[in-house]
């Protein structure tokens, strides 16, 4: 996954990535809930429903640096597993913005 610049604060950045319900605004037709109340935490879970996927993806934050980075693993039906970390940085007057991602 490319680094991306962002022309936007760090704080703005982080905002907008560690609240993973909102990452539906750039994600056409993909939906995100909370499966659980309270602040963003490690543990915290979340529920996604991909476009054309066979079922919803249960997510849970496994990694959280406020302000710098958030790790969620993704479980899709079946026996596969993603882990996802984005990492925000800034730089000159605004935010690198690098995701990363891993299967099994």
């Amino acid at each position: 996954m490319p680094r991306t610049f962002v022309n936007a604060p760090s704080d703005t950045v982080w905002n907008a990535i560690s609240d993973l319900t909102r990452h539906v605004e750039w994600t056409p037709k993909l939906t995100i809930e909370a499966a659980d109340g309270g602040e963003l935490a490690v543990g915290r879970k979340f529920t996604s429903a991909p476009p054309n996927a066979k079922g919803p993806d249960q997510l849970t934050v496994t990694g959280l640096e406020h302000n710098a980075s958030i790790t969620y693993r993704s479980e899709p039906p079946g026996n596969l597993v993603f882990e996802f970390t984005m990492t925000v940085q800034p730089q000159d007057e605004g935010t690198l913005l690098t995701p990363r991602g891993e299967g099994q």
